[in-house]
C-alpha cells in the first residue's frame, strides 16, 4: 500500500480533480504521501496543521497551501477542529508546462520536472497574499461551473497565481539536500508498509535506509510530525479501521493481520487513537 498515490488526479481531456475536504473529528490526519501532480488547498473554514517536506505550519481561513510535484505532505487535525477546505490537483500540463514558449521553458517547466519548488503556505506575510487569494476563490468557482468555457478562466487564474508565487520569491530551485531527505523517508514509509505485520525496530529502519539509529529518529520526526514507532503503531490502526469496515474478520483475526501480538495492546491503542472500540467504530462507520 505505497503512499504513492495510486489515484488518478487528471487526464488528458480534464487535467485535474477537485476535491471539497473536511477532516472528521474521528480522523486525526491525512496521512503522509505523495504524487507528481501539483495541490492546492484553499481554507475555507477553521484551520488544520499542514507538513509539506521538512516544513511544518498552521493554515487557518482564507490562506493557501502549496503542494509540489512530489513532496511528502500530510494534514493534521489542529486544536480539535474540523476544517473545511477545497482542493485542485493538477498536472502542469494544463498550463501547457512543456511548450516552447519562454514562459514555458524559462519558469513553468522548471516546477514540472521538479527542479523547483513551490513555498507551500501561503498567507497575510506575502506582498501579494490578497490578489493570490481572490485568485484561489475564482479557481474553485471555475471549477464548480464545470464545463470548457469555465476552464479557460480557470487557466487564467493558474497562470495568475504563478505569476504573484514567482514576483514574491516563493518559488525556488530545490536542493540536493532536500531531495534526498525526501527520498529516504519515503523509502523508510514504503518499508513500513511492506512489513507492517511484522516487528519492525527503529535499528531495522535506520539500517535499510543507511543512517545512524539517532539521526534517522530525528529525520523521521522532522519529516513526519511523529516518531518512527508512533507512526507504525498509527498505520496499523488505519489498516485496522479498513478492515474493519470490510466486515470479514473478527477483531483478534484483525489485530493479528495488523501486526499485534495481543488483542489487549490492539485495543488499547485502537481507543487512544480513535476514540471508540473496534466493534463500535464498525458499526458507526461501515
Amino acid at each position: 500500500m505505497n503512499r504513492k498515490e495510486r489515484v488518478q488526479h487528471s487526464s488528458a481531456i480534464k487535467p485535474y480533480s477537485h476535491y471539497k475536504c473536511k477532516i472528521p473529528k474521528y480522523l486525526k490526519c491525512i496521512p503522509l504521501h505523495w504524487h507528481k501532480e501539483i495541490e492546492i488547498n484553499f481554507m475555507k473554514k477553521g484551520a488544520a496543521e499542514f507538513i509539506v517536506d521538512d516544513e511544518k505550519f498552521i493554515a487557518k481561513a482564507g490562506e493557501i497551501v502549496f503542494v509540489s510535484s512530489e513532496s511528502l505532505h500530510s494534514i493534521l487535525q489542529y486544536d480539535n477542529q474540523s476544517p473545511d477546505y477545497e482542493t485542485i490537483v493538477f498536472s502542469m500540463d494544463l498550463l501547457d508546462a512543456m511548450g516552447n514558449d519562454r514562459a514555458s521553458s524559462e519558469l513553468l517547466r522548471k516546477i514540472a520536472l521538479g527542479g523547483f519548488k513551490i513555498k507551500p503556505h501561503i498567507f497575510a506575510d506575502n506582498p501579494y497574499f490578497k490578489e493570490m487569494k481572490k485568485s484561489a476563490n475564482r479557481v474553485f468557482d471555475c471549477i464548480n461551473e464545470d464545463s470548457s468555457e469555465y476552464d479557460l478562466l480557470l487557466k487564467s487564474e493558474l497562470f495568475r497565481m504563478f505569476f504573484y508565487l514567482y514576483k514574491s520569491g516563493c518559488i525556488y530551485k530545490a536542493n540536493k539536500e532536500d531531495i534526498t531527505s525526501s527520498m529516504i523517508i519515503r523509502s523508510a514509509i514504503e518499508y513500513i508498509e511492506e512489513n507492517f505485520r511484522e516487528n519492525i525496530t527503529i535499528e531495522d529502519l535506520a539500517n535499510f535506509v543507511h543512517l545512524s539509529k539517532s539521526y534517522f529518529m530525528n529525520k523521521f520526526r522532522n519529516s513526519v510530525g511523529m516518531g518512527a514507532m508512533e507512526y507504525i503503531v498509527e498505520y496499523r490502526i488505519k489498516r485496522a479501521c479498513e478492515l474493519l469496515l470490510e466486515d470479514k474478520m473478527n477483531v483478534s483475526e484483525i489485530a493479528f493481520e495488523c501486526g499485534f501480538k495481543n488483542l489487549s495492546n490492539f485495543n488499547k491503542h485502537f481507543k487512544r487513537i480513535t476514540s471508540t472500540t473496534p466493534i463500535k467504530y464498525r458499526n458507526k462507520h461501515k
